[in-house]
This record gives structure tokens, C-alpha cells and sequence, in this order.
């Protein structure tokens, strides 16, 4: 099964390769990655500030249950979403 491969073989794999590789270059000049937006638009301020607002109450809801620390990390983690966007 392993064992050396006949020419018929061979040049079966080898249409197989160039296929693929016809391919490859095909599409790496077509489908280039887009470049993210760093700019994000917020559609609704209104909603925003609620769901953020809702975000902090959950987090003082459970801020007992949370591993020490985790809380102020989050908490911080709001304020600099917050501190971009607005």
C-alpha cells in the first residue's frame, strides 16, 4: 500500500498537486483577508448606556460569589468600554 507508486499514479498525484496549487494562487489573490474597522459606531447611545448600566448592577449582584479580585478587574473592564466609546 505504501510501497513505490507506478507512473500512472504519479501522474495522477501529480494533476492532483498542480490542481491545487492552480487553486492556491487563485484564490490567494481573490479572497485577501479586509482590513478590520478599529472604529466601532454605536447605532443607539440610549441603549448602550442601559446595557452597561445593567452590566454594573449584575456585577455588584454578584460580586460576593466572584474569586477576590475578579470583581475590580471586571468592574475596571466596564470603565474602559465605557472610557472608549463615549
Amino acid at each position: 500500500m505504501f510501497g513505490p507508486i507506478g507512473f500512472g499514479e504519479f501522474v495522477i498525484c501529480s494533476g492532483i498537486y498542480f490542481m491545487l496549487y492552480v487553486l492556491s494562487e487563485l484564490f490567494d489573490h481573490v479572497a485577501k483577508p479586509q482590513p478590520i474597522s478599529t472604529t466601532f459606531r454605536i447605532r443607539n447611545q440610549e441603549d448602550f448606556k442601559k446595557t452597561m448600566v445593567t452590566a454594573m448592577e449584575t456585577l455588584d449582584e454578584h460580586k460576593d460569589t466572584m474569586p477576590q479580585g475578579t470583581y475590580v478587574e471586571m468592574c475596571n473592564n466596564v470603565r474602559d468600554i465605557w472610557d472608549c466609546v463615549t
